[in-house]
């Protein structure tokens, strides 16, 4: 039984992030004969996966780079497949308000990557801070479910304080990934520590996803840490290190 689909429909960004694995970027992206055969596949898994929803999680490259008449065809032609629900990955620095009611019109969820104040965030990548926020003005409009990952190296580390204060303060919830290679998994654990620590004080003024599903899971609010990169093979397990 299969749950989850990542498609990844281009390889081309107009980023260069500072710390981003995929630093070689070709041109290469989905024809139209190949997002055909990808529905009719995806249609075929629908009807054979036990009458359990399919994840479809759309990204690339920068997913919006592609043009909005092939976005909105693909996810109309997704839209038709039961038992499925869509996501797309972004960067915020192209999306626009049509992107945003197309959206809505075909009830896609967005992931977009803010990776915390305007000069930690610009630090990273490409001073697209002021792009990225014009982007959550266009979903909180249009009422989209979307969340945010925060990406952070051995500079957002050393301006921890910063980042957390920049989430206190727009309130708004996030993801926090490492950037792998850019930061140690002790800084790392170090900075959920310290995060965790910084919640508790304030009552929580903001969501950070991975601390508030350890925490749940522990209180049995859920079955299994859905924050967790394995959380589907290590369901009935909790790892403290």
């Amino acid at each position: 039984m299969i749950t989850d689909i990542m498609l990844k429909l281009t390889d081309r960004c107009n980023l260069d992030c500072s710390y981003c694995n995929m630093k070689k970027k070709n041109s290469t992206e989905v024809t139209p004969q190949t997002a055909m055969n990808i529905i009719h596949n995806i249609d075929v898994l629908s009807k054979i996966n036990y009458g359990k929803p399919l994840n479809v999680f759309i990204s690339g490259g920068e997913i919006t780079l592609l043009p909005l008449e092939l976005l909105e065809w693909f996810y109309g032609a997704l839209r038709t497949i039961p038992n499925l629900r869509m996501s797309m990955n972004t960067n915020g620095t192209l999306f626009t308000q049509k992107h945003a009611e197309l959206c809505k019109k075909y009830g896609v969820d967005v992931s977009l990557s803010l990776d915390g104040s305007k000069d930690i965030h610009d630090s990273h990548r490409s001073n697209s801070f002021d792009d990225v926020m014009a982007t959550v003005s266009y979903l909180n409009q249009e009422k989209i479910k979307y969340g945010l990952i925060t990406v952070i190296d051995d500079l957002s580390f050393n301006q921890r304080e910063e980042l957390y204060n920049f989430f206190k303060k727009t309130g708004l919830s996030t993801k926090i990934n490492k950037a792998d290679g850019y930061i140690s998994h002790k800084k790392y654990t170090d900075f959920l520590i310290y995060l965790s620590k910084k919640l508790k004080e304030d009552n929580n003024p903001f969501r950070e996803y991975t601390l508030s599903d350890i925490e749940n899971t522990i209180n049995g609010k859920l079955s299994h840490c859905v924050g967790c990169a394995w959380s589907n093979c290590y369901r009935d397990f909790i790892a403290i290190d």
